[in-house]
């Protein structure tokens, strides 16, 4: 059988093991790693917040592959409920320290059947870490709502590394996809994008945010690097 290539081009070496899995709790989510984690991915939450105001209060809301939620706070004004996803280790801090949030222990490479369905899911930088994405994409198209929208982030590669990259020398990432494979991946899976969006992959301060738009700095791994797809599930 032909190994998968999650519409990613030909010759590209992706890793055979994700580093991200803990066996015990802090051996990947580290103090240093929580409070750096706080800098990522502001762009992809404020864009899920949004598209909360747009929606409405009451939604019932999933972070999913959560890791330290402290970014999910930002959408719970509008939550009926917050619901987060992420591996067992993660559950005792995240009970603690966000104790209006719900919690569920899950293997995204092995997703649990759920009955539950979401107005607002958010997988934020999850999908690059897992050795077989397909059953998390599956998992996700699930548990939207009939309405609902999902916002889904990941590195963009040829942004980030390069047009020529054929692995990530990122040893936590297992695979990583440019634009229009990113889309297509997405496609693939029954999903209808919305929006396709390149932002910062951390928050940038004022001055470098004026500084970028004054300037023709594009297409930087400061600047652009983080690729999010808001996407609905295609109505038969």
């Amino acid at each position: 059988m032909l190994p998968k290539t999650y519409c990613i081009k030909a010759g590209y070496r992706a890793r055979d093991t994700a580093n991200t899995i803990e066996v015990d709790p802090g051996d990947y989510w580290t103090c240093e790693r929580i409070e750096s984690s706080m800098r990522f991915q502001h762009d992809v939450y404020r864009l899920a917040l949004d598209c909360a105001e747009r929606m409405g209060s009451g939604l019932r809301i999933a972070d999913v592959g959560c890791g330290y939620p402290s970014k999910a706070k930002l959408l719970q004004p509008f939550a009926r409920t917050l619901t987060c996803f992420d591996q067992p280790t993660l559950e005792s801090i995240v009970r603690r320290d966000f104790p209006t949030f719900d919690f569920v222990s899950i293997d995204l490479q092995e997703p649990l059947e759920l009955d539950a369905r979401f107005d607002l899911i958010v997988c934020a930088d999850v999908i690059e870490h897992l050795v077989d994405p397909d059953p998390c994409l599956a998992f996700l198209r699930k548990c939207l709502s009939e309405h609902g929208i999902l916002i889904l982030s990941t590195p963009e590669r040829d942004i980030v590394r390069g047009h020529d990259c054929m692995t990530s020398d990122k040893v936590d990432h297992v695979r990583e996809w440019n634009s229009e494979e990113f889309a297509r991946y997405v496609q693939s899976h029954g999903l209808e994008i919305v929006d396709h969006l390149l932002v910062p992959p951390e928050e940038l301060t004022i001055e470098e945010q004026d500084r970028i738009r004054r300037s023709d700095e594009r297409r930087t791994r400061r600047s652009e690097g983080c690729q999010v797809i808001v996407a609905t599930n295609v109505i038969v």
